[in-house]
């Protein structure tokens, strides 16, 4: 049966960016008012985003408090599911798409799945974001420009008693790029973001944090210094200069 893209702009509620409820804004909040926090996100699957909780009144304690008890449990990095038992695809797919965040729609083999043009949904779930997003700018503005090897993408790995969600991951050789920005990283989260990585240390990956600016102005700054920890850890390839006149690869990486 063909169930439809529900991927369309003002189809709401509709599996497209995972921010149906913080487009709708006060209006939403104040008739969810009355709802348990379990009922107020039917619309998402039953998935909540951490950034969401001061929109319906539950702070991030309560939300870690509820996946401790084993009410809730946790499917992306600060995003979690408002019930325990094993997910729904309809479920893992909000949960991708609300960790992407704004602006992010299924496409590719998923958005075919959501067409209804294939039998079997993909192993894999797969997500476009502007270029403009912090993810997407690592790919297109350092990464691929200067010949880095592609890294896997929310990378799921695992520490200690759960699993961890790594922005770009170049496993074979033990790297993983981490990106910071105020909308993905807020205050709540910077101090988590330094305990994975003392985590990812001890584990044996080394990681490199990147902000804005890195992926920036000083985007060729950044693929040298990636590149170097890349041969460090056995990469046997070299960057090349991207067009940029002065492109830092040009100098060379020891």
């Amino acid at each position: 049966m063909r169930r439809g893209y529900p991927q369309a702009a003002g189809r709401a509620p509709g599996l497209s960016t995972g921010y149906v409820l913080l487009a709708l804004g006060s209006a939403v909040v104040g008739s969810m008012g009355s709802m348990l926090p379990e009922q107020r996100f039917a619309g998402q699957a039953d998935t909540i985003a951490r950034r969401q909780s001061t929109m319906v009144g539950i702070d991030p304690d309560t939300m870690r408090n509820r996946v401790r008890s084993g009410r809730w449990q946790r499917l992306q990095r600060g995003v979690y599911a408002t019930f325990s038992g094993d997910p729904a695809r309809e479920t893992l797919l909000w949960a991708a798409l609300l960790r992407a965040g704004l602006g992010a729609v299924l496409s590719h083999q998923t958005a075919a799945e959501r067409h209804g043009l294939v039998d079997e949904p993909s192993s894999v779930i797969t997500i476009t974001v502007p270029a403009s997003r912090s993810p997407a700018r690592y790919v297109h503005r350092v990464e691929r420009p200067h010949g880095l090897p592609a890294a896997r993408r929310q990378a799921r790995i695992r520490q200690g008693t759960g699993n961890r969600y790594l922005d770009n991951l170049y496993q074979e050789f033990g790297v993983c790029v981490e990106i910071d920005g105020t909308a993905a990283h807020p205050a709540d989260e910077q101090w988590r973001d330094k305990r994975r990585d003392n985590a990812n240390t001890v584990s044996g990956l080394v990681t490199l944090r990147l902000g804005l600016l890195d992926l920036g102005d000083h985007r060729c700054e950044t693929a040298a210094d990636v590149a170097t920890v890349l041969r460090r850890h056995g990469w046997l390839g070299s960057p090349r200069p991207c067009p940029r006149p002065g492109c830092s690869t040009r100098i060379g990486i020891p």
